[in-house]
């Protein structure tokens, strides 16, 4: 059983390219998982695409009452009835995003490893932040984010924190008293058994 003090789980889907696949894993997942929201990655420019694949995958979703949230795309956020939108930009562009939207609608930003710029997404009106990655990627091209980010941002700011990128286990249950939520995409989607690779990934929240 998952303790409610542990981090939640979000995940992120990958660039979807096959749509139906897709569904089918995710059903998968959201059987076995609790699953505290989920955000949406697309890789289509094209209106009529994004629109069809949001509407699809917030069909499945609204089954078991899992928000979504959908990557930068924040003009058909009240449009389809989503939940909130994820900026990539660090948010610099979340003051614009938040006269649009208006209270209601969740409003999140990924920060890279930056605290700092962690700290002024929060200040400008972020609901959450998200930080990452939590581990050199295989490019070895970006800075990784710090344990002791989280643990300073678990005592000092209210706003939820989110770990995000290149996550394993040893880093998961390092996390476990410092992040709201545990993020998880691409460490799964990518993987031979996307199915093992989630039950490992989230061994150290299942044993805690």
């Amino acid at each position: 059983m998952f303790n409610s003090a542990l981090p939640e789980i979000y995940l992120i889907t990958p660039p979807i390219t096959n749509l139906e696949k897709f569904l089918e894993k995710l059903q998968k997942v959201i059987e076995k998982n609790k699953i505290s929201c989920v955000r949406l990655r697309l890789s289509s420019t094209k209106d009529k695409e994004i629109i069809e694949t949001t509407l699809l995958v917030k069909k499945l979703l609204d089954k078991w009452n899992i928000p979504l949230l959908i990557e930068n795309h924040y003009k058909i956020v009240t449009q389809l009835g989503l939940h909130g939108v994820h900026l990539t930009d660090g948010g610099h562009s979340i003051a614009k995003v938040r006269q649009e939207l208006g209270s209601d609608y969740i409003i999140g930003v990924f920060c890279g490893h930056s605290k700092h710029q962690a700290i002024i997404a929060a200040e400008n009106g972020a609901d959450y932040v998200s930080i990452g990655p939590l581990a050199e990627t295989k490019f070895g091209n970006e800075e990784k984010a710090s344990i002791e980010t989280f643990e300073w941002w678990s005592e000092v700011i209210e706003i939820p924190i989110v770990a995000e990128g290149n996550l394993d286990q040893i880093t998961v249950k390092a996390l476990l008293k410092y992040s709201d939520f545990i993020a998880i995409g691409n460490e799964i989607w990518d993987a031979d058994d996307f199915e093992l690779s989630l039950n490992n990934l989230l061994s150290p929240l299942t044993d805690a």
